[in-house]
């Protein structure tokens, strides 16, 4: 049948074949509308009329199957990484593969991979499941800009409470930072980690040295976000709402969570579903998000309440909301380009929440984690003896505009001949 359906076709005259394409082509852009990818299929039938070839013909009807019908185009793109893509990847994406524009939806304009193609991922609760179309990775035409990620973070109230995860030294601190130099109110933070945080006075566990041995007090992270959370309660009794708005920002919460009492997760739990009205927002910062370990398995009036940016594939930022097996649904793609410098530029220093008191330690024993030293200008030595590591680090950072001082700030170590070496690479086009 197939070979007699190929003779019948060789029969008829090239010219005719390409007009009855023509017109179709004509047909589809006069009711559709025209759309220039087919500006390609236009090119393909002028190049059988030039040079008529079966094997050219169906060849051609190959690719308009491939580029028009969304779940060949699908595919074609999942094969060809296209939700890995950054900048101009969409418009080339739709002109090669209009098909695709069946799946471009909402103002992310997204473009989700086959589900059939997606590989099954490990929920929380440790069963396999495997993702639908709208939680498969996907390709966006813009990433928001810094103005329009921070106001979603920070001003939205439909996203009160947020989330900021991924691996380590992926810039979730930086992040942070970035989004509370533009936020409004006082801060209460709790770390287990020397960073600087603008200036601000942070909560830290109390490390006490003995000998060879080290042991590690929580209370003061525990204390400081149930004053927190007491201030929630009084707000709501009281009715009072003329205090201003307060931001817990627990760093490391799966590690928190860990080593403080129940009563203090429960409290943050609270704050999570009742804080927003009395002004009391919580951030949490860890390296990956499980349901378990933040402590919402099974709690999704909890999970709704928060907001996530998260490091997604090719160490791209992305935003929305979390499902239960810790993917993004629907994410958002940040433009995080000047997020070094928008983190160099916040000052929290004084914006510290007056209910929770940082006591400077005494003399003794019992110390908190020290920040990290101020550096002084003139050469550093190497945080790990790496320059190649450190220069190109610092490509990034020069790349992203910093300054030398907003490297500096952010608590990296570095000789001041490596800076320089990192700008002669860039304006060599170097790595």
């Amino acid at each position: 049948m197939l070979t007699s359906a190929l003779t019948t076709i060789l029969r008829v005259p090239p010219p005719l074949v390409a007009i009855v394409l023509s017109l179709a082509l004509i047909a589809i852009a006069s009711t559709r509308g025209w759309r220039w990818p087919m500006a390609l299929d236009a090119a393909l039938i002028a190049c059988y009329v030039a040079r008529p070839s079966l094997q050219l013909l169906v060849l051609g009807s190959f690719l308009a199957a491939l580029r028009w019908v969304p779940p060949f185009a699908a595919i074609v793109a999942e094969a060809l990484r296209v939700p890995e893509w950054g900048g101009l990847s969409l418009p080339v994406a739709l002109f090669a593969l209009p098909g695709l524009r069946a799946y471009v939806r909402g103002p992310a304009r997204s473009i989700p991979a086959p589900a059939a193609e997606l590989p099954p991922v490990v929920a929380a609760t440790g069963r396999t499941t495997r993702l639908d179309t709208a939680q498969a990775p996907a390709v966006h035409a813009r990433p928001l800009a810094p103005a329009e990620w921070m106001r979603a973070c920070n001003d939205d109230p439909a996203a009160p409470h947020l989330g900021i995860v991924g691996p380590t030294q992926y810039g979730k601190t930086t992040l942070a930072l970035a989004l509370a130099g533009r936020r409004q109110g006082e801060f209460v933070i709790t770390t287990t980690k020397p960073d600087t945080w603008g200036g601000a006075d942070v909560v830290r566990p109390t490390i006490t040295l003995n000998g060879d041995k080290a042991t590690v007090d929580w209370s003061p992270i525990s204390r400081a976000i149930g004053k927190v959370h007491f201030e929630m309660l009084r707000r709501n009794l009281q009715n009072d709402f003329s205090g201003p708005p307060i931001s817990l920002i627990i760093d490391e919460i799966v590690t928190t969570f860990a080593n403080v009492a129940r009563e203090t997760v429960d409290q943050v739990i609270e704050m999570w579903n009742m804080g927003a009205a009395s002004g009391v927002r919580v951030t949490g910062i860890a390296q990956e998000f499980n349901a378990r370990a933040w402590r919402v398995e099974g709690r999704r009036d909890v999970l709704n309440n928060l907001f996530f940016c998260q490091v997604e594939t090719g160490r791209l930022w992305a935003m929305g909301r979390m499902d239960p097996n810790g993917r993004l649904l629907d994410p958002q793609p940040l433009d995080t380009t000047q997020l070094v410098t928008l983190a160099a530029a916040a000052q929290l220093a004084g914006r510290g929440w007056s209910g929770v008191v940082v006591a400077v330690p005494a003399a003794g024993g019992s110390v908190p984690v020290p920040p990290p030293p101020q550096q002084a200008p003139g050469n550093v030595p190497n945080g790990n003896g790496n320059d190649d590591v450190i220069i190109a680090a610092l490509m990034k950072l020069r790349r992203a505009g910093a300054s030398r001082d907003d490297a500096r700030a952010l608590g990296l170590s570095f000789r001041d001949e490596n800076w320089t070496k990192a700008g002669e690479r860039l304006r060599n086009g170097t790595n």
